[in-house]
């Protein structure tokens, strides 16, 4: 196979296994598989045409060769950001953190960080394009012809190989550069704030806090599993009283409780009271859903433009029936229903709550 079908093929292989999720210039790509070509075109049509108006005079160019070059350039680094979003989902694997309320500490942050790899990338990928048209020999080259000679016919090792020195002047190679980092900037500046916006996580929750010592009085223990030692132990609600009292490894479990017997179970979707119901929803779009005196809210961790968040919620009502509690990833945590807040109760799985919920035997 000859190398110039390189690129293309590589391409292709990747857009098999393409993401949902980039920033800026590389919002492209989610934005064309997630809302499709009604909205993937005005945004790129957008971002070329803001860039071009920057870049047209500082650099003698028509408007309209300067929109010309900026959309071609905008599609490859759009292109470009299907390899920095797999960098990106595993560096997010390895630094966002299980627990919720150092999760949304830390998530504006790397977030950030992940959009830094996609302005660096997309400067990169613009500036090889543009070097070979702006200091090169392609300005009279159609649209198409521009398009299809950088992506379809030139040698993969083109990348790196310098266009000739007669058609570089160091002058001209310092404006080029300074003046696409300005048109970049400009745009990020609108496309990085707007698709955190839209792919951020989707809740109602107005407060995280790092532990449940606003729990309300009197407090209620919680009997659960510890995730070390998978022995049984207890706590109370506001996280006080933390101890280990099972002497060995337990999958289920059943306590007594002021007379009664309550049972463990793998996961609870739905509890319910007078005045508040519960309901949780697994899979793509997992979430909890609240329904409290007639207002509906909700708790998700579900970033990405089609906020898909995956996730083992098991949630039930305390006996005050004002606050929730529910599991995920080896933590226990407490929601205030009224103030709308979360707080780590303590790290444990399989929890069991003195109510009625709890009180029929699992295969009941």
């Amino acid at each position: 196979m000859k190398s110039k079908y390189v690129v293309p093929l590589c391409i292709l292989v990747l857009c098999m296994f393409i993401p949902f999720e980039a920033r800026a210039d590389g919002i492209s790509i989610p934005i064309l598989f997630g809302g499709g070509f009604i909205v993937f075109t005005p945004v790129i049509l957008f971002i070329s045409v803001l860039e071009a108006a920057i870049i047209f005079k500082p650099l003698k160019l028509s408007f309209r060769y300067g929109f010309k070059i900026m959309l071609v350039a905008n599609i490859l680094s759009m292109l470009s950001g299907i390899p920095v979003k797999i960098l990106n989902m595993i560096f997010y694997g390895y630094t966002m953190p299980d627990e919720i309320y150092e999760f949304f500490k830390v998530y504006p942050y790397l977030v950030g960080v992940g959009t830094l790899f996609y302005f660096v990338v997309t400067l990169i990928v613009e500036y090889l394009f543009l070097r070979h048209v702006y200091l090169g020999s392609d300005k009279n080259l159609s649209l198409w012809m521009t398009f299809k000679k950088w992506l379809f016919q030139v040698n993969v090792t083109s990348f790196f190989t310098p266009v000739e020195k007669k058609s570089i002047h160091h002058q001209n190679r310092r404006k080029l550069v300074k003046w696409l980092l300005i048109a970049n900037i400009a745009s990020y500046s609108i496309m990085a704030p707007l698709n955190y916006y839209v792919t951020k996580p989707t809740h109602d929750i107005k407060e995280f806090t790092p532990d449940s010592s606003w729990a309300k009085h009197p407090v209620t223990p919680i009997y659960f599993i510890d995730p070390e030692t998978k022995c049984l132990a207890t706590i109370m609600s506001d996280g006080t009283g933390r101890r280990i009292i099972g002497d060995e490894p337990v999958k289920e479990f059943y306590v007594d409780y002021n007379g009664k017997r309550y049972y463990s179970k793998k996961r609870c979707a739905h509890d319910e009271n007078s005045t508040t119901e519960i309901t949780v929803y697994r899979g793509l779009g997992s979430s909890i859903w609240i329904q409290h005196k007639g207002k509906r809210f909700k708790f998700a961790i579900n970033p990405g433009l089609l906020h898909f968040g995956i996730h083992g919620w098991s949630a039930a009502l305390l006996s005050n029936g004002k606050e929730v509690v529910f599991c995920d990833k080896d933590y226990i945590y407490l929601m205030d229903i009224e103030k709308k807040r979360i707080g780590k109760i303590t790290s444990g799985t399989n929890f069991v709550l003195p109510t009625p919920l709890f009180e029929k035997k699992p295969e009941e």
